[in-house]
């Protein structure tokens, strides 16, 4: 379900700000998707991956919290709830179906895109992996936009998560 490559921490630390992947595995990052997932019914957890999969990685690059808990201090005891609590939270509200819309859209749907053009909309550039990009909603999901094509642009995944940070610290 969730790629080998999400097993890793994306480097958001600003010295190379290219949002690739460090080369070393992060059992707490690891933590973060064992704990969401256990006890979860795996036909569910399936049916449901992908929206998991896309909620996890956005998570990682816009939740600073998340990546101290993962690569700061991991033992301590708020580092260790916050792993096994709030991830965990947004699985289950997936897989309770309470999010009335789907949130992100299909790999499918990305795969289309960026075989047609791997060229982030945001800053202009190349993504040379389908695994480092994402589709952005044009108008923000928090500000109302559809999870509809039209309303669909073809991103890295570091551009976006930008884009939602400035989004945030505008509100």
């Amino acid at each position: 379900m969730i790629t080998p490559r999400a097993l890793y921490m994306v480097d958001t630390t600003g010295t190379t700000n290219s949002g690739e992947w460090h080369p070393k595995f992060s059992i707490a990052a690891f933590d973060v998707q064992a704990s969401a997932l256990k006890g979860q019914h795996p036909g569910r957890v399936q049916a449901a991956a992908e929206q998991i999969r896309e909620t996890y990685l956005f998570y990682l690059l816009t939740s600073p919290d998340i990546r101290q808990a993962i690569s700061g201090h991991t033992a301590s005891s708020i580092a260790t709830r916050l792993r096994w609590t709030e991830f965990r939270a947004q699985v289950q509200s997936i897989l309770n179906n309470s999010v009335a819309e789907t949130r992100f859209f299909s790999y499918e749907f990305r795969r289309r895109l960026f075989q047609a053009n791997p060229q982030c909309q945001l800053c202009q550039n190349e993504i040379h992996s389908l695994e480092d990009s994402t589709v952005d909603h044009i108008k923000p999901y928090s500000k109302g936009g559809k999870t509809t094509s039209e309303n669909a642009q073809l991103t890295h995944r570091s551009c976006n998560a930008r884009k939602h940070s400035t989004i945030i610290l505008a509100a």
